[in-house]
């Protein structure tokens, strides 16, 4: 055997020789201890590169946090900054400046633009017409696994046995 095999190719070896087990005897056939040995050999070296690679995902997922929360702040910070700078410009009337360079110019532009401000202590409730409602249904899958497991048929569902793999 070489070491260019694949784990499948070597368990369809292994397969096979479980086939011609002498039925009589219980005899292994030749080779069987040779190719279950390569077989576990491989398959610790796949195992070692799930949890490696398990890990190189943690290790992803934590930076990708630290950067998600890093955009949240700075955005956080950019929008306080465009409210400080448009309050400050209130606050002194102006309507426009211009950088020393010329590269950049700010511009307070006064009623320009419109938006919708609800007032959820109003007096009146909003019109029906106004609101929006919105249904997100969803299983109940550990009401349905318990309910099955006592005995309860539910339409739909069923209870389904799988193979986990844990490395530990």
């Amino acid at each position: 055997m070489t070491n260019n095999i694949t784990l499948y190719e070597l368990s369809e070896e292994l397969r096979s020789l479980l086939e011609n087990v002498d039925p009589e005897t219980g005899e292994l056939p030749e080779g069987f201890g040779e190719v279950r040995s390569l077989v576990e050999k491989k398959g610790s070296a796949v195992a070692a590169f799930i949890a490696n690679k398990e890990l190189e995902l943690q290790a992803i997922d934590d930076r990708l946090a630290i950067i998600a929360n890093n955009v949240r702040r700075q955005r956080a910070k950019t929008t306080w900054l465009r409210q400080y700078l448009l309050d400050a410009m209130k606050k002194t009337g102006m309507t426009e400046i211009k950088s020393s360079d010329g590269m950049l110019t700010v511009r307070r532009l006064v009623n320009r633009d419109m938006r919708v401000v609800i007032d959820e202590n109003s007096a009146e409730p909003m019109p029906k017409e106004f609101i929006r409602t919105f249904v997100r249904e969803e299983y109940k899958k550990s009401a349905i696994r318990e309910a099955i497991l006592n005995g309860q048929e539910v339409p739909g569902a069923r209870l389904e046995a799988y193979d986990r793999l844990e490395l530990r």
